[in-house]
């Protein structure tokens, strides 16, 4: 039976506030270049940012990440432990360029599977870009990087944005790669920025290389293990046992969404645009018992409006976890 579900959820507020401010509050201070990428997506030359950005360990949880940042946490990785800064290469790509998350990396479509992969595949301005993630690091903790290492990471990671780019399906193309390059010092990151311009232009070439210094609570970034802001908060594996999903997806006008609660509890289910706008609140306030849900959406907003083609973010938040789905709604 068909549960009709209401409920306005804290975490979805929150999540609503901080996409609709210039600045995530959770990335502060922001310093550097921000709001700058233009022709630089369009255009097939080498270009150079700089960000530097404040972390905290509590930025990583899973009520204060976009809901990009939150899928790409619950859908992991193909493989490595580079989860938290791939989500830090998109938080701020959607802080300062209004980046929208379209495919993770194991939703990428390529020529072939076993090839070269990259990170996640986003729209800024409308282009689509093929985003790859690094980290200029070297064990143990503090060890500052050496000129030769600095620059076999550059032409090594850049050789492989190349191979994705050539590997990644007809269907899911970028105009345009970044390579973002996270440091966890100012040295490493100068170093790196002395290092760029002596790599050969065949490597940098219609790649922007966006180095992203980090400050604070960054360790976990670069070393493990995962960020731990409130020994009371949810955990990952039970935010993502909640097996969210939509049927039909893509849908036209109507699909059901589905989910199972861990716990008895409230819950609350919220769809969002793909900049993060609330679109419409499906449930409200109501106390479920554990179990499988389903809960229809008919492509309306709160205003009663059926809304326009497009990708949204259909969230639920309860006691038992958060968990983000992406659903297509074509007309």
């Amino acid at each position: 039976m068909i549960r009709h579900l209401m409920i306005a959820t804290c975490l979805a507020i929150v999540l609503l506030a901080a996409l609709t401010q210039p600045a995530h509050a959770h990335l502060d201070p922001v310093t550097g270049a921000c709001d700058v990428l233009d022709t630089e997506l369009l255009d097939t030359l080498a270009h150079l940012i700089v960000t530097d950005v404040g972390v905290s360990e509590c930025d990583f949880d899973t009520a204060g990440l976009s809901p990009g940042g939150l899928e790409l946490l619950l859908e992991g990785t193909a493989g490595g432990s580079s989860i938290y800064s791939e989500i830090l290469a998109h938080e701020i790509a959607l802080q300062c360029e209004q980046a929208v998350l379209l495919k993770t990396e194991t939703e990428i479509l390529y020529t072939n599977p076993n090839g070269k992969k990259t990170d996640m595949l986003v729209l800024i301005d409308s282009v689509k870009i093929g985003i790859s993630v690094t980290r200029a690091i070297v064990f143990p903790p503090g060890t500052p990087l050496s000129p030769a290492q600095a620059q076999s990471l550059l032409e090594d990671k850049l050789s492989d944005v190349i191979a994705s780019s050539a590997n990644v399906d007809s269907a899911d193309a970028w105009q345009k790669q970044i390579l973002v390059v996270e440091t966890p010092s100012s040295d490493d990151r100068d170093l790196l920025l002395s290092t760029v311009p002596g790599i050969d232009a065949g490597l940098r070439d219609d790649t922007i290389v966006w180095v992203v210094q980090t400050d604070g609570e960054d360790e976990f970034l670069y070393f493990g293990p995962a960020p731990e802001c409130d020994p009371t908060s949810v955990p990952v594996a039970v935010a993502s046992n909640m097996n969210l999903r939509a049927y039909p997806n893509p849908f036209n006008p109507l699909t059901t969404i589905t989910f199972t609660l861990p716990v008895d509890g409230p819950v609350s289910v919220t769809v969002y645009d793909l900049v993060g706008r609330r679109t419409r609140t499906l449930a409200e306030a109501t106390w479920l018992r554990a179990g499988v849900q389903l809960l229809p959406w008919d492509g309306r907003a709160d205003n009663g409006a059926f809304v326009g083609s497009g990708v949204y973010f259909i969230r639920v938040a309860s006691n038992g976890g958060v968990a983000t789905h992406r659903a297509v709604l074509v007309n």
